[in-house]
């Protein structure tokens, strides 16, 4: 019995990487603020919203109103419930060229994408998923991807007489405009 329950603390236990994430003071933060999401309520929440009870169904014995959720469903709403949760705490994560960054307190600071899939499935998991769904390699892809399709910035419009050009640095913001440089300190606004 020993032996069953020592397998179990293994294969729950941490891995390095997520070791280093809950290390992180701003990224353990949000991840540890993570509620569970009640899935399969709010997927048949959205069902009656859009009138498609199609896709609902029924307990005969309790006459609960049930539907199937998929892997992909649940990445969408965890998507959104990390952004949200990101913001209550001071932070926030965008797609910006391709690459996920996350406001540190300081500056935007951009995620490995071995870190940020470990970050969002680290999210999955303490909104509901099981530990297998949440780690499994092809479920991180799946959710990464749709953090990024969700949290991707539009194009910047500029004026096409407008070159300047705009450098962030640790400690402030490096502007190129018209042959001057200026430094100014670094400031958290919406990129997108």
């Amino acid at each position: 019995m020993k032996t069953d329950l020592n397998i179990i603390n293994i294969c729950l236990s941490d891995t390095p990487m997520q070791e280093f994430i809950r290390e992180n003071r701003i990224l353990g933060r949000i991840i540890s603020a993570i509620p569970e999401i009640p899935f399969e309520k709010v997927k048949i929440g959205e069902c009656i919203r859009k009138g498609r009870e199609d896709l609902l169904y029924e307990n005969k014995k309790t006459g609960a109103k049930h539907t199937k959720i998929t892997i992909e469903e649940k990445g969408v709403y965890v998507s959104k419930v990390l952004k949200k949760v990101a913001e209550e705490h001071n932070s926030d994560f965008l797609i910006l060229d391709g690459f996920l960054h996350y406001f540190n307190g300081a500056y935007w600071e951009k995620i490995d994408e071995s870190v940020a899939s470990d970050c969002i499935s680290m999210a999955a998991e303490k909104a509901g998923f099981l530990p297998v769904e949440a780690q499994q390699e092809n479920n991180k892809k799946k959710l990464l991807r749709q953090f990024i399709a969700d949290y991707k910035c539009p194009p910047i419009q500029t004026k096409d007489d407008d070159l300047s050009i705009s450098v962030n640095l640790r400690n402030g913001t490096l502007k190129y405009n018209n042959g001057e440089f200026t430094l100014r300190d670094f400031q958290k606004k919406k990129i997108c």
